[in-house]
């Protein structure tokens, strides 16, 4: 090989790793699990009283911890909906969720 090529590759070498760690490195904090998409925390809840209109295929309690607030996420095929843990809507639906789910 070359002396120029090799300070070329060299460099290059570098660099690549570089970025594949950072890669790697990042991919490893997402808190993704295999069966769930990844989505970022509910930072308000809906106001409107009942906005699912699509089947509910999955659910998850969010603990308020800053910039996140308490959240019942409702996950359907078109998207997650956050809602309030005390709204009616979701306490009269929240039993047949835990069944269906669990």
């Amino acid at each position: 090989m070359s002396m120029q090529l090799r300070s070329i590759s060299v460099p290059l070498f570098l660099l690549f790793t570089v970025c594949l760690s950072l890669h790697m490195a990042s991919s490893r904090h997402d808190n993704r699990s295999p069966t769930r998409r990844f989505t970022p925390c509910c930072v308000q809840v809906t106001t409107i009283k009942n906005p699912i209109s699509d089947k509910v295929t999955e659910y998850r309690r969010q603990p308020a911890s800053s910039p996140c607030v308490e959240a019942i996420v409702l996950y359907t095929d078109k998207g997650q909906v956050c809602s309030s843990p005390r709204s009616s809507w979701v306490l009269k639906n929240l039993h047949g969720w835990k069944k269906r789910f669990a």
